[in-house]
Formats: structure tokens, C-alpha cells, sequence
């Protein structure tokens, strides 16, 4: 944290060779230092995905937008781009889909 605090924005030296010299990598340079927010409204989504991955995890996306309807839970009628789902819940498949053929 302290060599991160010899790195200054200015116009003398680049960005990329103050890191090199205090020996710190330009990704915790660009990382942002506050924690982002979660809205309760995310975190309700999350905990609702999560438990019905949980019970099924062969449900798919399709599917698990119509339990989310079923489940009546009103989403804001834009998407938050800052919410990131865990790889799992993405493309878990089917039972069939390893069937062979």
C-alpha cells in the first residue's frame, strides 16, 4: 500500500515506468480502492438464482428467467451492468446433454 502511494499521475515520468521503479504492478495502479455497492434489489436476485441452482442446476437461462417470473420477483426494467454472475449459473447444460447419441 505504501509503494502504491509513490505513483502520482503527472506528465514527468509515465505511469508505466513510476511502477516499474517502485516495483508495483499497474493493475493495482487502476483498480479501483473502494469496494463496489450491492443493492439490496441484486442481492435478492442473487440469493433467489443461487438457491434454485442449488435445488437444480441443470435449469438453464431460459429457464431460470420463468422461475424468476414465477417466484414474482419484479427486476428494474434495465439490467444493473455492474451485477456479474458466478460461471456456473451461466451454462450449466442439460441432464441430456451428456447423454450419448
Amino acid at each position: 500500500m505504501m509503494r502504491r502511494s509513490w505513483i502520482k499521475s503527472t506528465e514527468e515520468i509515465p505511469l508505466v515506468r513510476q511502477c516499474e521503479l517502485a516495483m508495483v504492478t499497474r493493475s493495482t495502479v487502476y483498480a479501483a480502492c473502494e469496494p463496489v455497492k450491492v443493492d439490496e434489489d441484486e442481492l435478492l436476485l442473487c440469493r433467489l438464482i443461487d438457491e434454485e441452482y442449488t435445488k437444480r442446476p441443470f435449469y438453464g437461462t431460459r429457464r431460470m428467467v420463468v422461475f424468476l417470473r414465477w417466484s414474482q420477483y419484479q427486476p428494474r426494467s434495465s439490467p444493473t451492468p455492474g451485477l456479474s454472475l458466478p460461471i456456473a449459473w451461466i451454462g450449466g447444460g442439460s441432464p441430456e446433454s451428456s447423454m450419448e447419441y
